[in-house]
């Protein structure tokens, strides 16, 4: 218990240096701003949050479906598995957002008999490994972009080439591709593991639910044409958030750029990403050169933006779903 809370100490502390360092050093002065907002932006940025978190849940219900029996394949309702990811979301802003993606969604399949814990835990860290894959895609464009070193046709030429090489090599190696995917996502959990709250959770947990899978080579291209349009949803919402609020700057700059601040909070050690983010968000936009009494603006309002559309999904989704259960009846389990 004193550990925990000495964690939760942490990690807080670790939000109240990075919010100081970022007020202090950052231009305040045009927070005003946060009043004068464009409505039809706020409107998009509300529909690319939703749609994001529908585009995942899509991956991960097609991740599940291919672990589990047809006997279970009956009990995945699409809308109950978008409740839980709504769920997490919406914890994901009071707590590192890795642990509550991960951990709700394991602990709800395994409650619900759909999947045993190692098995539950292995569909959720492998749906996060194909946010890595396409995070791995965009890095050398996007630096060349950033640099200045190829201009906007020539970085999105490149990452063209960098996806179809991908996909080919899974098409041609087929078997063995996914396998090598696989390997690197065991690699990957194992550096993981070295982390001492998340491997003393873990365990050897992943490495059963790991050996559970077979994955079609179609399906891997399916789950990796649903994560380049989450991505795609995401790089709108950070563009419309930037309209929402006066910021000029070009969507190919939003899209080249967003690599980078989740470079920054790929390890979400406080609650929310809070801090990291931002930190991530304001070297990003003053990279771009908006001026810094914007970028204040920027990032103060995507944090209350993403929190209130997370939050609100999760609590109308929730709403649907107690109006929809007659009285008696219990959830499906």
């Amino acid at each position: 218990m004193k550990s925990k809370r000495a964690r939760e100490i942490a990690q807080w502390g670790l939000v109240a240096i990075l919010i100081s360092v970022l007020l202090y050093f950052g231009d305040v002065s045009g927070l005003s701003r946060l009043s004068a907002v464009h409505w039809p932006s706020i409107l998009f940025v509300f529909l690319t949050t939703g749609g994001s978190i529908l585009i995942h849940n899509l991956r991960w219900t097609s991740i599940v479906r291919e672990m589990v029996s047809p006997s279970t394949d009956s009990k995945i309702n699409f809308f109950q598995f978008h409740r839980w990811l709504l769920n997490s979301y919406a914890l994901g802003t009071l707590i590192p957002s890795d642990i509550s993606l991960a951990g709700v969604r394991t602990l709800y399949m395994n409650r619900t008999q759909i999947l045993s814990l190692p098995a539950g835990l292995f569909s959720v860290l492998f749906d996060r490994f194909f946010d890595l894959i396409v995070l791995f895609a965009l890095v050398l464009p996007s630096a060349l972009f950033v640099m200045k070193v190829a201009n906007a046709i020539q970085a999105l030429s490149l990452l063209g080439l960098i996806l179809a090489a991908i996909f080919f090599y899974i098409l041609w190696k087929k078997g063995e591709g996914l396998e090598a995917l696989i390997s690197i996502y065991r690699s990957g959990t194992k550096w993981l593991l070295r982390l001492p709250v998340l491997g003393k959770w873990i365990g050897g947990k992943w490495v059963e639910g790991s050996d559970q899978t077979s994955f079609r080579v179609g399906s891997i291209h399916e789950l990796m044409v649903w994560s380049l349009l989450k991505y795609l949803l995401l790089a709108l919402r950070f563009y419309f958030t930037g309209q929402a609020f006066g910021i000029e700057f070009s969507f190919l700059q939003g899209f080249f750029f967003i690599p980078f601040i989740q470079l920054v909070s790929v390890f979400n050690l406080t609650p929310g990403g809070l801090g990291l983010v931002e930190m991530g968000s304001y070297g990003a936009l003053l990279v771009m050169g908006v001026p810094q009494s914007k970028i204040m603006v920027f990032v103060i309002g995507q944090r209350v933006l993403a929190s209130f559309f997370t939050i609100g999904l999760a609590l109308i989704n929730h709403l649907i779903f107690l109006a929809g259960t007659k009285p008696g009846r219990e959830e499906a389990r």
